[in-house]
């Protein structure tokens, strides 16, 4: 069964959406620049790790996420201290988590300021 409420809140999004475009105040957020290439470089399987810490160095918001999530206590006693130890003990798919968390609490927070601007 149809949920009247669900229906006209998709009518009224689909209409505010479709203004937006036509009127080219259509904001679409995007990962940051570090993200995108972090994540881009952990698809390319000719990618180094050499390579990998070049692109994410860059960030330092990113590089203290991983090396702070490589020093959890899971991990042992023994702590990194740099990006290149923090991604081999972490992994590729754990680094690809880090940056896909990271690049979703900048869309949020862009999101946030965007909804005040327009309001």
């Amino acid at each position: 069964m149809a949920d009247p409420a669900h229906d006209r809140l998709a009518v009224e999004l689909e209409r505010i959406i479709q203004s937006r475009i036509a009127n080219g105040t259509l904001l679409i957020p995007s990962l940051p620049v570090a993200c995108e290439k972090g994540l881009a470089a952990l698809k390319d399987p000719e990618c180094s790790q050499r390579r990998l810490v070049g692109v994410l160095e860059r960030d330092p918001v990113i590089c203290a996420s991983i090396v702070r999530a490589a020093n959890v206590a899971a991990f042992g006693s023994v702590g990194v201290r740099n990006l290149d130890q923090s991604l081999t003990r972490l992994g590729t798919a754990r680094v690809k988590v880090i940056l896909l968390e990271h690049g979703a609490r900048q869309l949020f927070h862009v999101k946030a300021e965007v909804d005040q601007v327009l309001a």
